[in-house]
C-alpha cells in the first residue's frame, strides 16, 4: 500500500488513494484495521488503541504498519487521532463524530455505519445532545472540508506544543525550535494565557453569565471552557468554534457535558462572523436572549488589520443582548517590541497570519463596553489567584486580557 507520508501535496491522502483503487468504503477500511488490531465492533479497537486503553501484540502492530507501508514507530510517534484523520482525508470526520457519542471503549454500543449519511464530511450541524445520552447525532447535509495541512506550521498545533502538547508534526517543531530561540518564554505565555482562561470562564460563571461562545478553541487541554464553567455551574452551555481540522479531531473532548448543560462545536471561521451567529447549531444552543459570554482568547492576534478585526469583534457583540460580556487575550509587543517583530515575521514567514498589538490598540476591541475591575492588564495580573503566581515578568508574558460588559 501507498505510503502516508505526502507532505509536497498533502490534499492527497494516500490512504485514500489506495482506498480509491481498490474500491474499498469507509466500512471496508475500518474493518480491514480491525482486523489488524483483533476482533471486536468496528472502530472500537481503533479508540482503544488511540486512548491507551489497549496496546496491540507486536504482531498485530508489525501486520498493520506493512498494510499501510509504514513503519511500526509512525503508528506510535505520529499524534492520535491526527494520524488517522491524515490517513482517511474527509472520511475521518464521520469516524470522530460518530465516536464522539460513545463512551470509552467496552461502554454501551456503536451505531452501525450505515446510520451515517453518505454526503456529510464533518461536525459542523451536528445534534450533539443526543450525544450525552448515547444515540446517533443529527447530521447537516452542509460541511467544511478537513484538509489537514501537516507541511506547514499551524498556530494550533504550536499552542499546545508551548503547553506541552503531542500534537504536532515536524514543521511545527521545526517553526517552534526557531520561534523558541527568539522567545524562550513562549510557553511561559501560553501557560499564563491558560490560566487566565480558567479564571476568566470561572468570574463570568460566578457572575451569572450561563451560555459561552468559545471562539478560536485551539487543541483541548486541561481546564476547557465547558469544563470550568460547568464546575461552577453544571447547566452552563458552551459553542467551540474553530476552522482547524485538527482541533475536529479532537472534537469529542469538547462534548463531553454535564447532563444538565450542554456543549457544541462547529467547525467555522472568526474571519465570517455572519456564518457563525447564523449557525443553526449556535442557534440552537444558545438563547440570545439572555446574556452570553463571548470568548476570543488568544485568536485575535491571528487576524491582520486587513481583515477587519475590529470590525469582525464589533459585529459579534452587536448580535449579543445587554448583559453579554467579552473575555479577550492578546500578546503585545509594549514590552519587548525587537523580541516581538521577530515572532512576528517568524509566523508570516511559516504561513501564518500574526499581529501583536500595542495596548492603546487592544483597548479598540473594548470601546463601548463596560471594563471589568481590574481593567485590561498583562494576563498574570488580572484577578490572580495562588495558582497563577508568578515570578514571570511582564515582558516574558506578553499578553494581556480582559473583561468587558456589554451596557
Amino acid at each position: 500500500m501507498a505510503r502516508l507520508q505526502n507532505t509536497q501535496q498533502p490534499q492527497q491522502h494516500p490512504l485514500g488513494q489506495v482506498r480509491a483503487q481498490h474500491g474499498w468504503s469507509l466500512t471496508d477500511l475500518v474493518n480491514l484495521l480491525n482486523e489488524r488490531l483483533g476482533a471486536g465492533p468496528p472502530t472500537k479497537k481503533i479508540w482503544a488503541w488511540e486512548n491507551r486503553a489497549v496496546v496491540p501484540g507486536e504482531d498485530v502492530q508489525r501486520a498493520l504498519a506493512a498494510e499501510l507501508g509504514v513503519p511500526v514507530e509512525r503508528l506510535h510517534t505520529e499524534p492520535w487521532p491526527t494520524w488517522l484523520l491524515l490517513a482517511t482525508s474527509n472520511n475521518m470526520a464521520q469516524l470522530q463524530a460518530h465516536e464522539a457519542c460513545t463512551d470509552v471503549p467496552g461502554q454501551g454500543e456503536l451505531p452501525t455505519m450505515s446510520d451515517w449519511p453518505a454526503s456529510s464530511t464533518g461536525l459542523e450541524g451536528t445534534d450533539w445532545g443526543n450525544c450525552r445520552a448515547g444515540g446517533t447525532p443529527n447530521w447537516s447535509s452542509a460541511a467544511p472540508s478537513t484538509e489537514l495541512r501537516t507541511d506547514r506550521p499551524h498556530p494550533a498545533r504550536l499552542y499546545d506544543l508551548y503547553l506541552g502538547g503531542k500534537d504536532n508534526f515536524p514543521a511545527d517543531r521545526a517553526a517552534a525550535r526557531e520561534l523558541l530561540e527568539v522567545a524562550p518564554t513562549l510557553p511561559v505565555t501560553a501557560q499564563q494565557n491558560r490560566l487566565f482562561l480558567a479564571r476568566a470562564v470561572r468570574y463570568l460563571a460566578r457572575a451569572g453569565v450561563r451560555q459561552f461562545l468559545d471562539i478560536g478553541t485551539g487543541i483541548p487541554t486541561v481546564n476547557n471552557t465547558h469544563e470550568v464553567a460547568q464546575a461552577e455551574a453544571p447547566d452552563a452551555r458552551v459553542v467551540y468554534v474553530d476552522n482547524d481540522p485538527i482541533v475536529l479531531a479532537h472534537a469529542r473532548a469538547l462534548l463531553r457535558s454535564e447532563p444538565s448543560g450542554r456543549t457544541a462545536y462547529i467547525q467555522a471561521d472568526l474571519r465570517e462572523p455572519t456564518a457563525i451567529l447564523a449557525d443553526p447549531m449556535v442557534r440552537q444552543v444558545l438563547d440570545f436572549d439572555q446574556p452570553v459570554a463571548l470568548m476570543l482568547i488568544a485568536v485575535l492576534h491571528f487576524l491582520q488589520d486587513d481583515a477587519d478585526p475590529y470590525g469582525i469583534v464589533a459585529s459579534l457583540m452587536d448580535a449579543l443582548p445587554s448583559g453579554s460580556f467579552l473575555a479577550l487575550s492578546h500578546v503585545t509587543p509594549d514590552y519587548a517590541p525587537a523580541q516581538w517583530k521577530q515572532i512576528v515575521e517568524l509566523y508570516r514567514e511559516g504561513g501564518m497570519s500574526a499581529q501583536a498589538r500595542t495596548r492603546v490598540e487592544i483597548d479598540g476591541f473594548l470601546q463601548g463596553l463596560e471594563l471589568v475591575p481590574p481593567g485590561l492588564q498583562v494576563v498574570s495580573r488580572w484577578r490572580p489567584d495562588p495558582s497563577s503566581l508568578t515570578a514571570a515578568t511582564d515582558a516574558d508574558i506578553s499578553c494581556y486580557g480582559a473583561i468587558a460588559r456589554k451596557p
